[in-house]
């Protein structure tokens, strides 16, 4: 399953359907509150850890917590303390800031994939190439995330339409170290805007 839509992701699309088939096509680009309300809904909330000693429940030591969903409960990952949430409609927000159209419709894709380990936010820009009548390339501004720990909050532009976990890592992967990168430390929760978190 290499596009990495669980059962307990949701993947929202204007335009094309990916290739993988699955997702709610929406009627037209969303606004951020649409987007969020149809892939998310969710928070990310953190939970003590604890260990089962007999048929006792006690909590683990140390600087370790879960990353739960507020939806079903799953853990999504477990991070240390200094791990700070940049939560999914704080990721909106953060976008609306950078587009400079608060309440405008722009977002094409976002979801979530690995149940909750990850996400992402497609939003399009106004500009495209034409290329002999025949080819458009679209351009794009892409946030991903991970819950989970395993990247850091990354900002970058790109002509790749993310629909799941390979057009992601293709985004990623083309972008290389020309995005804008952000670690889970306080900084992040201090953030009042995009232009606080891209420095």
């Amino acid at each position: 399953m290499a596009h990495e839509l669980t059962k307990t992701d949701k993947m929202v699309y204007y335009g094309q359907k990916p290739w993988h088939g699955l997702g709610i096509e929406m009627p037209n680009l969303m606004t951020a509150k649409e987007a969020f309300d149809a892939a998310f809904g969710w928070r990310v909330e953190q939970k003590e850890l604890y260990i089962r000693h007999g048929n006792e429940f006690l909590p683990v030591t140390g600087s370790w917590r879960a990353n739960v969903r507020s939806d079903n409960f799953e853990s999504v990952g477990i991070v240390t303390d200094a791990y700070q949430v940049l939560q999914p409609e704080k990721a909106f927000e953060f976008f609306d800031e950078v587009t400079m159209d608060p309440n405008g419709p722009k977002y094409v894709t976002a979801g979530s994939l690995k149940g909750g380990r990850k996400m992402w936010l497609l939003a399009k820009m106004p500009d495209f190439i034409q290329i002999a009548d025949k080819d458009r390339y679209e351009d794009y501004l892409l946030l991903s995330n991970s819950f989970d720990g395993s990247t850091a909050v990354e900002i970058l532009w790109t002509p790749v339409r993310v629909v799941c976990n390979n057009t992601l890592t293709i985004a990623l992967n083309q972008a290389g170290s020309q995005k804008f990168k952000m670690r889970h430390f306080p900084s992040i929760a201090k953030a009042k805007s995009a232009w606080d978190f891209l420095g």
